[in-house]
Order: structure tokens, then sequence, then C-alpha cells
């Protein structure tokens, strides 16, 4: 018995990997220009916020850890 994939679906594989494609590239991208724009705008590479600076830090700590 054979089973005959639809476009649809190879249409869905296409676009998933080219999403995928795309946001590696993004992310490459950006971590390249990052040091360059930070030097640019004069940004410091420390991300130490005062106590009480932040008021989502749990949040901000959890997201971190998960992404």
């Amino acid at each position: 018995m054979s089973s005959k994939i639809s476009k649809k679906v190879y249409a869905v594989i296409l676009a998933t990997g080219l999403m995928s494609f795309s946001g590696v590239l993004v992310e490459t991208a950006m971590n390249v220009a990052f040091p360059t724009l930070m030097k640019q705008f004069g940004l410091a590479t420390n991300f130490n916020l005062p106590p009480g600076h932040f008021r989502y830090r749990a949040a901000f700590c959890c997201f971190e850890k998960l992404f």
C-alpha cells in the first residue's frame, strides 16, 4: 500500500526549514554585529543592575535559563 504525501505537507516542511535557517542566520549575524554596535554607541558589556532597578528580576532569570 503506497501513501502519497500531499504538496501541502512538502510546503510546510519547506517553510519550517526556511524559518529555522533564517533564525540561525539572524542570530549569527547579530552575534557578529553586537560588539560593533556596542562600541559604536559606547555601551558597556556588564549587565549588572543595581538592586531594585529591575522589577521583574525573577522572570528575567527564568527566561534567561530557558533560552
